[in-house]
């Protein structure tokens, strides 16, 4: 069931210091020994890859150097669940420890879900599909706008919108992504595409040819449906300026599409509440 009433609240589930730091007022018990046998994966973890390169590398510090900061978890009726520290908790296990120290939360299914996929997100090497994945996720189960979740995440309303938007692209091309076969900048311009077939032979020619981002935008710009191949049509620059305007007035994407009379003027919007933001800078009033 979706978790509501969040909002903008979601930002003070992140630990703003580090999880050795919270207090007991915070709801956080004071660190001990749990045996990792007893700590159950978080079902919301958001990373689907653990590179190998880099947990060889964390597994080494863990045997040298032990398990220096605390997972954060939560109690369960067999033991704990896993909210924070899933890498850690990988490496220790590796090396066969059977105790880590950690850190308990009493947090509820949602506070849970929240830290787990915000602490992923906010990690700088997550795969862009795995972050587009976890912003769904968010945006999903707390209700949340693109623009409330870039707040929360203290990152651009574009970002977000340009990263969900490798979503829309076919599963094959998304596992693409997640084996680092293509990068977002490849993704983005495969987007551009009309249909699912054209993105796929588009993807396969970017693999196998070894294409550079540059390269295979300009080879998308030469790709137009059949019915469209015979005649180019050349958009106005002061329209593609008009364009450029709302957009960056109403933080969504909008397309003006012109006739020989009239037009029409297209504005996207991603959630009832984004809806609600984009009427009220149209009518100049404030958004319910």
């Amino acid at each position: 069931m979706k978790q509501r009433g969040l909002g903008r609240g979601l930002s003070a589930l992140i630990p703003e210091r580090k999880l050795s730091d919270l207090s007991d007022e915070e709801q956080v018990r004071p660190t001990f020994w749990a045996e990792t046998s007893l700590i159950a994966r978080n079902k919301n973890q958001p990373r689907e890859d653990f590179s190998s390169a880099k947990m060889d590398g964390l597994i080494s510090s863990v045997k040298k150097n032990g398990l220096i900061q605390p997972i954060l978890v939560r109690r369960t009726d067999r033991g704990y669940e896993l909210i924070c520290g899933e890498r850690r908790l990988r490496a220790a296990k590796a090396i066969g420890l059977k105790k880590v120290p950690v850190i308990i939360k009493d947090a509820s299914d949602a506070e849970s879900l929240g830290l787990a996929v915000i602490e992923n997100v906010q990690r700088e090497d997550l795969n862009p599909v795995e972050r587009a994945r976890a912003y769904k996720k968010l945006i999903d189960e707390f209700d949340l706008s693109q623009e409330d979740l870039a707040e929360t995440l203290g990152k651009d309303r574009s970002s977000v919108a340009n990263t969900l938007r490798l979503l829309k692209l076919p599963s094959s091309i998304q596992g693409y992504i997640l084996e680092n076969k293509i990068t977002m900048g490849h993704a983005m311009a495969l987007l551009s595409l009309a249909t699912p077939a054209l993105q796929i032979d588009a993807c396969k020619k970017i693999i196998n040819q070894h294409l550079s981002v540059r390269e295979i935008e300009i080879s998308v710009r030469e790709q137009s449906p059949a019915k469209t191949k015979k005649k180019i049509i050349r958009r106005p620059p002061e329209i593609v300026g008009m364009e450029e305007d709302l957009q960056r007035a109403l933080a969504t994407q909008v397309k003006i599409k012109t006739g020989r009379k009239k037009g029409k003027i297209e504005i996207e919007y991603y959630s009832a509440e984004d809806l609600n933001r984009i009427v009220g800078i149209l009518t100049l009033r404030e958004p319910k």
